[in-house]
């Protein structure tokens, strides 16, 4: 949708030489605006953010079993925004799984769920989930989020600053005043079930629609664990 020409007022074509934006504010021409311009970068991935829209999530996770890392980026909770194509009456707060955050998919899942995973298995990068929705009915204001990757950015939180999530091999999460984590709670195991629950149920129901190309077995298995370890 790069838009190079356009009709004025009174019909004639004029030339656009500035960026256009919809009204979500997603800029519409852009690519071409700069003589430089280049597809790559030559910093490596060191760390991926899975950001999502989770209640049962704290506000930082760190997952260091690359399977668990990219069965999270598989199933990414989050919400519809308003840059979507949306059917009319769709509540906007309704919680939905979007693969690795790509509304636009043109291609299996199973492609981005073996790309992802290799950039924790063979390039080493990091895994992080933030969660900017609430957390167990509090909400987790963008003041908190910015602070958070900041802090990670520059060194202030280490991994010696993080505590085990529970008894789940390989994640952990920041404590944060406000946002006490209670893994011993039956109540909280519920929550936290149910929504690993729901991240299983959409991995089974697109593997049913898409048969020829299903994701990967071990994403099934390693929620199965984990409900069956909050169980």
């Amino acid at each position: 949708m790069n838009c190079a020409v356009t009709q004025d007022e009174d019909g004639k074509k004029v030339i656009v030489t500035e960026d256009l934006r919809n009204n979500n504010g997603r800029v519409i021409k852009t690519r071409y605006t700069s003589p430089h311009r280049v597809d790559f970068e030559k910093a490596p991935i060191t760390a991926l953010f899975w950001i999502m829209k989770d209640g049962s999530l704290p506000p930082l996770l760190k997952i260091d079993d690359p399977v668990l890392a990219t069965t999270m980026g598989c199933t990414l909770a989050t919400k519809r925004t308003s840059a979507e194509n949306l059917p009319k009456g769709f509540d906007m707060n309704t919680l939905v799984i979007e693969p690795f955050a790509d509304p636009f998919r043109a291609y299996p899942v199973s492609g981005d769920y073996t790309d992802f995973k290799e950039l924790f298995t063979k390039r080493g990068a990091s895994c992080y989930i933030l969660n900017t929705d609430a957390f167990m009915g509090k909400d987790v204001p963008k003041e908190v989020t910015k602070k958070i990757i900041e802090d990670l950015a520059n060194g202030s939180i280490t991994d010696s600053d993080l505590k085990p999530f529970g008894n789940f091999k390989g994640v952990s999460y920041l404590p944060i005043d406000g946002y006490e984590v209670h893994l011993d709670d039956p109540e909280y195991q519920k929550t936290l079930a149910r929504r690993m629950q729901d991240r299983l149920d959409w991995l089974n129901n697109y593997d049913k629609e898409h048969p020829a190309t299903p994701i990967q077995d071990e994403a099934k298995e390693t929620l199965e664990n984990i409900i069956k370890e909050l169980s």
